[in-house]
């Protein structure tokens, strides 16, 4: 049986020395955004800020970036010495007979690496 794999959401992951949340409170304001620490790691905060608005990985990127490139210089700062930062686009994998791809241009690729984060993609089975 063939899967198709439909868009779920975008999550920004990072490690932090110091206490996030100012920082992920500035993607909050907008409502697209919201964020929490793990506490299930070796960094002493690690942070998720997810996409909650739209259905559009690379929108939703290109949102993420303009707001990281516009930051105030205290946050930029914050943002420079955080670690492990990621852009995680993630998908829930169905029972289907069609295939779906997700194309990156150059340009935005570029700028993920301009801020310091690395790419993952992460499939979720179907549970059935």
């Amino acid at each position: 049986m063939s899967r198709i794999c439909q868009y779920c959401t975008t999550d920004f992951d990072f490690d932090s020395a110091i206490d996030p949340t100012e920082f992920s409170n500035a993607f909050e304001v907008n409502g697209s955004w919201s964020y929490y620490m793990l506490d299930n790691s070796s960094a002493p905060f690690t942070t998720t800020i997810q996409s909650i608005d739209d259905d559009n990985p690379i929108k939703v990127i290109e949102a993420f970036l303009t707001a990281i490139e516009s930051l105030p210089p205290a946050m930029r700062d914050f943002w420079s010495q955080c670690e492990n930062k990621v852009i995680d686009i993630a998908y829930d994998c169905t029972s289907g007979k069609k295939s779906t791809n997700q194309n990156l241009s150059s340009d935005l690729i570029k700028r993920i690496a301009d801020i310091g984060c690395d790419l993952r993609f992460t499939v979720y089975p179907s549970e059935d």
